[in-house]
């Protein structure tokens, strides 16, 4: 079975003209979004990729494009200062104590709400009210 093509030149034209109408109503609903997201996410963040490669101060009279390029030195004076490692550690413990000290709590207080637990009756009016 083969499909019926219409070939009148007046049709073929306003649907051609009806798909170009409809293509940029897209893009002009998705606009505010892109640019947005341009603004808000993609800038800031090559600038700071761009200046974290960089001998860059805000407190300078230097622009970004205009301070001395200096390669891997920030993230080798970063990496190798105590402060920065000190942090790092605090931030692998607290993460590695935390998450499963809340997991647990969580999954019994979730048995406590769903099953037939002694204390059921008094818990869940706490929960009610949240």
């Amino acid at each position: 079975m083969q499909a019926v093509i219409n070939k009148d030149p007046n049709v073929v034209m306003k649907k051609r003209k009806l798909f170009k109408r409809e293509h940029i109503d897209g893009w002009l609903f998705v606009l505010p979004f892109v640019l947005s997201t341009l603004a808000f996410f993609i800038w800031p963040l090559i600038s700071s990729i761009v200046m974290s490669f960089k001998e860059y101060s805000f407190l300078d009279q230097t622009t970004v494009f205009g301070a001395k390029f200096v390669g891997l030195k920030n993230y080798t004076d970063a990496f190798n200062d105590p402060v920065v490692q000190k942090a790092f550690r605090n931030t692998f413990l607290y993460s590695a104590v935390v998450v499963p000290v809340q997991l647990f709590i969580a999954l019994g207080l979730a048995l406590i709400v769903d099953g037939k637990i002694k204390g059921k009756s008094f818990n869940l009016p706490i929960y009610n009210k949240c």
